[in-house]
């Protein structure tokens, strides 16, 4: 399978999928970052924990959960989930879902109409447009957001137990990974309005059986409505990752870095525009845990310094996803 398809369309196809869309699997969305924040001129803790778990009652309808707790300007809350998948026990379908949530002082509704391919086993990408509603519970203003969101999910099969004995992880020469493979396009109109594209892919191929190269992108673009404020900014990382000798066919660690460039544009209101160019660069010690040849249960801890706006000291918690290549 052409692996340029896999990485520039993200609509990918799977010659070795199964069905994920049937009854008595699980869905699991998961992570957590524990960290210490320098801005420059504060210093301050910081954390996030995000999980989602559901499960399919049957071979169209699934139903579930979240919890997300945090700080720093991240809501903590729970929400329920609805969906029902058109096609049951098959590789991709259509989809139609619903979440409710209550998050700090605020409720609201999100409805969701996509696609889903299984591109393995165990991984699952989606392409949705979305609607998003939110109310305060006392004081404030109404917010309505509606876009477009494409990310990869963890699907646990039913019969994942019993064949854990049975393979062996894909960490060889030719193998990709894609971690935190998202992109969001979105307009919110409540107290304000702006329009907001974010695109966060991490992308590596493992040269050798124990080194990986890759890059990250990390870029936010925002204009703020009638103001014509607007905020950019866009980060390039090429990094490299040394897995050492595996302790089972299961767990392996690894050390990490990266460094690359950051870019930081801005203009508030009509006012003179603004502008910085930064190195950035990380370091991480970690280790992977697989649950399937293609996903990883991940732990890393380390460093990030972003140019001058920010550096950081953090552990992160969360899954990374592998595609099998040739050699």
């Amino acid at each position: 399978m052409n692996k340029l398809f896999y990485l520039s369309a993200l609509l990918l196809i799977s010659s070795i999928g199964v069905g994920q869309i049937e009854r008595g699997n699980l869905l699991i969305n998961g992570h957590c970052q524990l960290s210490r924040v320098d801005y420059g001129l504060s210093v301050s803790p910081a954390f996030h924990i995000s999980h989602e778990l559901a499960y399919m009652f049957t071979d169209h309808l699934m139903l579930g959960g979240g919890l997300h707790l945090g700080n720093e300007q991240i809501f903590t809350g729970i929400h329920s989930l609805v969906r029902y998948y058109f096609s049951g026990k098959d590789t991709r379908s259509w989809l139609i879902g619903n979440r409710v949530f209550w998050v700090d002082y605020m409720i609201g509704t999100e409805i969701d109409f996509g696609y889903s391919k299984s591109l393995s086993p165990f991984l699952v990408l989606e392409v949705h447009a979305f609607y998003h509603h939110q109310r305060p519970l006392t004081r404030g203003a109404l917010s309505n957001r509606v876009g477009l969101e494409t990310k990869l999910q963890l699907f646990i099969n039913r019969k994942w137990y019993t064949q854990q004995n049975n393979w062996t992880n894909i960490l060889q020469q030719g193998a990709w990974m894609i971690g935190g493979t998202s992109g969001k396009l979105f307009y919110e109109h409540g107290s304000g309005e702006f329009t907001s594209l974010q695109l966060r892919p991490n992308v590596g191929i493992m040269w050798t059986d124990q080194f990986l190269i890759g890059g990250q992108l990390n870029a936010v673009f925002m204009g703020l409505g009638a103001r014509e404020a607007k905020s950019n900014s866009i980060g390039i990382i090429p990094f490299v990752r040394h897995y050492f000798s595996p302790t089972s066919h299961r767990t392996v660690g690894f050390l990490e870095g990266g460094f690359g460039i950051q870019y930081f544009s801005w203009q508030p209101q009509q006012e003179t525009h603004a502008e910085t160019i930064d190195v950035a660069y990380f370091g991480n010690l970690g280790f992977n845990t697989f649950i399937s040849p293609e996903v990883a249960f991940e732990l890393k801890g380390g460093y990030q310094k972003l140019g001058n706006q920010e550096q950081r000291w953090a552990i992160e918690i969360g899954f990374q996803f592998f595609l099998k290549g040739t050699k």
